[in-house]
C-alpha cells in the first residue's frame, strides 16, 4: 500500500498535504510483502509580499558544501536538507529584515498504535532533481521544483490493523493557528506557511475528512481504522480545494474570467497582461477537467490597450468566445471578439462587434453568455456591454448576438429608456427555448432583463429598488430559473451578500424570494465586508465566491459557499477560504464557472481571481473545488473471492446530488452477471473460497455489468447510504458445491454515501 502526502499550489506561502493510499505489486514478491507506504508533501513557494519585489531567479540551484547538508535555492524559497531535518525558508524579498525558517521533520508513523521503524540522522544525497534520505526500511525523497518541493516517504506497511497516524515535528517562530484551510504558521507582515486540512478518498471515490491537528509542536494526521482497514486500491487524503497558479511572476496580470466547455471537458481562463503603460494584451490558458494546464495563447496583442476580457462557452459548437474592449486610436473604444476551439489551439478571426453607440460613443466591459442549447440557434453567443457617451456618462447598454463563426449578427439596446446601465452580468449558459438573463445597476436600482436567441428585447424587472448602496451583481441559472447575487449596504455600514430568485415564466420575468446570505452562512463574519460575488449553478446547488474584508477600505480575501435554495437557504459548505487571509495583499473580484451549468457533471467549479503583490505586479490564481459535503463518497469493502476470475467493481463519478452514478463491473459473462443493491452489512463469508456477501438486506437485483443510478436533487438524500456488489454465475473458482447448487463469483462491495 502506498500513502502519499502531496502539496497542491496554494495562493499564499504555505505547506499543504495530501495522502495517497495505493496497492502496489512489486515483481517477485507476494502481495503482502510488496505493500508499502508513501508520504508526500509539497511546500508551496513563499511569495514576495512586499511591494515591488523582483524575482530574478528562474531555475533551481543546488549546492553541496561538504558538511552533510544540501542547499537548494529556487525562485520562491531556499531550503537546507540536513541530518536533522528540512529547513524551509520562504522568500520575502530583499527588504525582509531576516530569514523566517520553518523546519519539518518526520517524527513517526504508526498503525494501530505500533510505531514503524526508520533510521534517524541520515545524510541526504542528491539524485538529479531529488534529495534522497535512505532510512533503512524507509526511503524519504524530496522532489525539487521552482516554487515548491514535494516530499515522499516509502516504507513497508505494517500487517496490523488500526488507525494510521502520521506525526511531523515542526519548529517555527509562531505556534500554529487553526484556520479554515488548515494550520497556519504566520510571519507577521510578510506571509507564512499553511499546512492544509486533508480529505481521504480511495480509488472508487470513498471519502473521509481529516483535519490537520496541532499537538504541542507536532502536526498530526489521523486516518481512522474504520476507513483505512477496508480501503481498496488508491486512497487519497487531499485538500478539498485545488489551487492553480494561472499566471504569476514579476509581470502584471489581472482581471480574469473563466468558462467550461462540456463536450471536450475543458476550462478556459482569460485575463489581461500589461506590456507597458499604454499597451495591454489578452491571454488565454486552457485546462482539462482536472485542472491540468494544457496550453496558453495570445488572444489580443498589438500596440493598443485591450481590457476587461470575458469568455463564454458553447456546447453545440465545442468552442469558446472571448470578448474585450479596445481603444480605436481616436477617442472611443469598441468591442472585439474571437472564437477559440475547446478541443485544440485553433482561434478564429478577431471581429469588431456592432454597437448602438455609433462612432462618437465608447463601448466597454463586455460580458459573454454561452449556450447549452441544441435548438436552431444553439451555436449562438450573446455579448452585452456598457455604453458611455462623449463625456463618459453611462447610457443604455449594448446587446449583440454572435454566430458560431464569431460574427456579430444583430444588435439592440438593453435597459429602459433614460437608464444609466453599469455593472453588467450575464448567465454563462442558455438552455433550449430559454433566455439569457442580464443584470445591471441603473440609477441606484438593481434590474434584470432577459434576451432570447432571436433578435428581440425582453422586459425588465426590478430586483432591488431599495436605493441602498448596491454592489456589482452576478447571475446564474439553467433554463428558466435564475439566482442573482449582489452586495447591499446594511444599517450598520458594512455590506452583506444577498441572493434573489428570478423566474422566466410566460415570456416575462417574475421575482422570487430574497435572502440575506451573509446572515445565514455558517462561519461568516457578520460585521465584515462581503462584496463582489460570483455565482454558478450545478443543477442542484449554487456555489458562490466573494471578497471579504475586515473593513470597508481594508484588504480583501476570497471565500466561497455552497447552498441549496428551498424554503430557506441550506448550506452544504460555508465560509471556505479559497485564498487564506493575508495582511499584505489585495485580491480582485472573483469569477466562477461550473461544469453542470454547461451540462457537465455536477459539483465541480473553477474560481479565478487576481491578487496584488505591488502596484505593478498582480498574479492570476484559480481554485477548482467541489461544491459537495466533504464527509461522504464511495468506499470499497473487500468481499471478492480473489483470483482473476472475480469480477471487479468501480464507480466512475462522485455520488453527488443531481448526478447519474455510473457503476461498472468487469465483463465476464454479461448475461450471467447481476448487481446486488441494498444496505451494507458486515461481510458475511459464503464459502471456503473467501467469497463474502456485503449487501444485506437486498433491495433489488439488476442484470448486467453497467448500472446508471440517477440521484435526485433532494437534500433529504444527503448522507444516504446504499451498497452494491456484482455477482457472476458460472465460470471457475468461487463458491459452488457442496454449499451451493451452482458456481458463482462475487466482486468487492462499494458502499455509496450521497454527498
Amino acid at each position: 500500500m502506498t500513502l502519499t502526502l502531496d502539496a497542491l499550489p496554494m495562493p499564499t506561502p504555505r505547506l499543504s498535504l495530501s495522502l495517497v493510499y495505493l496497492a502496489l505489486a512489486l515483481p517477485g514478491r507476494t502481495a503482502a510483502a510488496s505493500a508499502c507506504v508513501t508520504l508526500a508533501q509539497d511546500v508551496q513557494r513563499a511569495v514576495a509580499l512586499e511591494r515591488g519585489l523582483p524575482q530574478r531567479l528562474d531555475d533551481i540551484l543546488v549546492d553541496e558544501p561538504g558538511d552533510g547538508n544540501v542547499w537548494v535555492l529556487a525562485p520562491g524559497y531556499k531550503a537546507r536538507f540536513g541530518r536533522d531535518g528540512v529547513e524551509f525558508i520562504p522568500y520575502y524579498g530583499p527588504t525582509a529584515p531576516r530569514n523566517y525558517p520553518t523546519t519539518f521533520r518526520l517524527a513517526e508513523v504508526t498503525r494501530g498504535g505500533r510505531e514503524l521503524p526508520c533510521a534517524e540522522h541520515v545524510t541526504p544525497r542528491r539524485d538529479g532533481d531529488r534529495i534522497v534520505y535512505e532510512r533503512g526500511s524507509l526511503r524519504e525523497i524530496w522532489n525539487l521544483r521552482t516554487r515548491e518541493v514535494e516530499q515522499t516517504f516509502e516504507l513497508e506497511a505494517s500487517t496490523g490493523r488500526g488507525d494510521l497516524v502520521v506525526r511531523v515535528a515542526v519548529a517555527s517562530e509562531s505556534a500554529a493557528k487553526d484556520v479554515d484551510a488548515g494550520l497556519h504558521f504566520e510571519h507577521a507582515g510578510f506571509g507564512g506557511v499553511l499546512y492544509g486540512d486533508v480529505l481521504t478518498y480511495d480509488a472508487a471515490g470513498g471519502r473521509h475528512a481529516s483535519p490537520a491537528l496541532w499537538r504541542a509542536g507536532h502536526i498530526e494526521l489521523v486516518v481512522p481504522a474504520s476507513f483505512v482497514d477496508r480501503a481498496r486500491g488508491r486512497l487519497v487524503v487531499d485538500p478539498s480545494v485545488r489551487s492553480l497558479t494561472i499566471d504569476n511572476g514579476t509581470d502584471d496580470t489581472y482581471a480574469p474570467d473563466v468558462a467550461f466547455e462540456p463536450t471536450n471537458k475543458m476550462w478556459l481562463v482569460v485575463y489581461e497582461r500589461r506590456f507597458s503603460a499604454l499597451d495591454t494584451d489578452i491571454l488565454a490558458r486552457r485546462y482539462d477537467a482536472l485542472g491540468n494546464f494544457l496550453d496558453i495563447a495570445t488572444v489580443a496583442s498589438g500596440s493598443r490597450e485591450s481590457h476587461r476580457p470575458s469568455v463564454g462557452a458553447n456546447a453545440l459548437g465545442q468552442q469558446f468566445l472571448i470578448a474585450w474592449d479596445e481603444d480605436t486610436g481616436v477617442s472611443d473604444r469598441e468591442i472585439l471578439a474571437r472564437t477559440r476551439a475547446s478541443g485544440g489551439t485553433l482561434q478564429g478571426t478577431t471581429n469588431v462587434m456592432p454597437s448602438i453607440s455609433g462612432a462618437t460613443q465608447t463601448d466597454v466591459a463586455p460580458k459573454v453568455g454561452g449556450s447549452t442549447a441544441t435548438d436552431s440557434f444553439g451555436d449562438r453567443f450573446l455579448i452585452v456591454n456598457e455604453v458611455r457617451n462623449a463625456i463618459g456618462t453611462p447610457q443604455l447598454y449594448n446587446v449583440v448576438r454572435v454566430t458560431g463563426a464569431g460574427l456579430g449578427n444583430g444588435t439592440s439596446p438593453g435597459g429602459t429608456f433614460g437608464e444609466q446601465a453599469t455593472d453588467l452580468a450575464i448567465t454563462k449558459a442558455r438552455g433550449s427555448q430559454n433566455p439569457w438573463l442580464v443584470t445591471y445597476v441603473a440609477n441606484g436600482v438593481l434590474r434584470a432583463q432577459f434576451f432570447l436567441a432571436l433578435n428581440s428585447v425582453g422586459s425588465t424587472l426590478t430586483v432591488d429598488g431599495t436605493l441602498l448602496e448596491l454592489g456589482p451583481p452576478a447571475v446564474c441559472g439553467i433554463d428558466n430559473e435564475f439566482v442573482v447575487a449582489y452586495s447591499r449596504r446594511t444599517p450598520l455600514g458594512d455590506h452583506n451578500l444577498r441572493l434573489v430568485e428570478v423566474e422566466f415564466v410566460g415570456n416575462s420575468l417574475r421575482l422570487g424570494r430574497s435572502f440575506d446570505a451573509t446572515a445565514l452562512e455558517p462561519g461568516a463574519a457578520i460585521r465584515n465586508e462581503q462584496r463582489h460575488p460570483a455565482i454558478s449553478f450545478d443543477g442542484c446547488r449554487f456555489s458562490y465566491a466573494y471578497l471579504e474584508g475586515a473593513t470597508a477600505t481594508g484588504d480583501f480575501d476570497v471565500y466561497s459557499a455552497v447552498v441549496s435554495i428551498d424554503t430557506s437557504l441550506t448550506f452544504s459548505d460555508g465560509h471556505r477560504a479559497l485564498h487564506a487571509a493575508t495582511a499584505a495583499e489585495l485580491e480582485g473580484p472573483p469569477r466562477i464557472a461550473s461544469m453542470a451549468e454547461m451540462g457537465g457533471d455536477p459539483g465541480v467549479h473553477l474560481v479565478a481571481y487576481d491578487r496584488e503583490l505591488s502596484a505593478s505586479d498582480h498574479d492570476v490564481r484559480g481554485n477548482i473545488f467541489h461544491g459537495t459535503t466533504a464527509t461522504a463518497g464511495v468506499t470499497v469493502v473487500p468481499t471478492a473471492c480473489g483470483g482473476v476470475l472475480s469480477p471487479t467493481i468501480s464507480v466512475e463519478n462522485p455520488p453527488v446530488l443531481g448526478a447519474v452514478l455510473r457503476v461498472r463491473a468487469a465483463t465476464r459473462d454479461p448475461v450471467r452477471q447481476f448487481f446486488l443493491l441494498g444496505l451494507e452489512t458486515q461481510p458475511i463469508p459464503l464459502c471456503a473460497a473467501n467469497c463474502r456477501l456485503g449487501v444485506l438486506p437486498l433491495i433489488a437485483t439488476i442484470p448486467g455489468v453497467a448500472l446508471d443510478l440517477p440521484i435526485a436533487c433532494d437534500l433529504g438524500l444527503l448522507g444516504a447510504r446504499i451498497a452494491l456488489q456484482n455477482l457472476w454465475v458460472g465460470g471457475g473458482g468461487g463458491c459452488g458445491s457442496p454449499q451451493f447448487a451452482f458456481v458463482f463469483n462475487v466482486s468487492d462491495t462499494v458502499v455509496i454515501e450521497v454527498q
